[in-house]
């Protein structure tokens, strides 16, 4: 039960993060909020994956939500940033059809690679008829 309680933590730290990294964008701008993001949310995986206890990975899971959220925090002010106010009306739709489909899609591509090209009615079709 305490192992679960890490994707909560993830969650609350991915909550949390716009919080401080929004304003940060602001000041300093946001390719350097990008950067350490990106870099700090990539480096925590490693310390997840080689925790010793039930803390230690609550800890970096916390630090990866919040680190991890500057996409979140910065990505509707780089797209106004980068586009006029007609255009970035479309912009957004595609930028938030990622999130919401990228998961079912993953899962139908990586289905698909790992049974040699074949999605994966097609994989469970064959091994039935075998």
């Amino acid at each position: 039960m305490l192992a679960a309680f890490s994707v909560s933590v993830f969650l609350l730290g991915f909550g949390t993060g716009p919080l401080l990294l929004a304003p940060l964008s602001e000041t300093f701008g946001r390719k350097p909020i990008y950067v350490v993001g990106f870099t700090v949310f990539t480096l925590t995986q490693i310390p997840c994956a080689l925790a010793t206890s039930i803390s230690m990975l609550i800890g970096f899971r916390f630090l990866q939500g919040f680190f991890g959220s500057a996409s979140i925090s910065n990505g509707g002010g780089t797209i106004s940033d980068m586009y006029d106010a007609l255009e970035r009306t479309r912009v957004v739709g595609w930028y938030i059809l990622g999130p919401l489909t990228g998961t079912s899609y993953s899962l139908f591509l990586l289905s698909t690679a790992v049974n040699g090209g074949r999605s994966c009615g097609g994989s469970y079709n064959r091994r039935l008829h075998e």
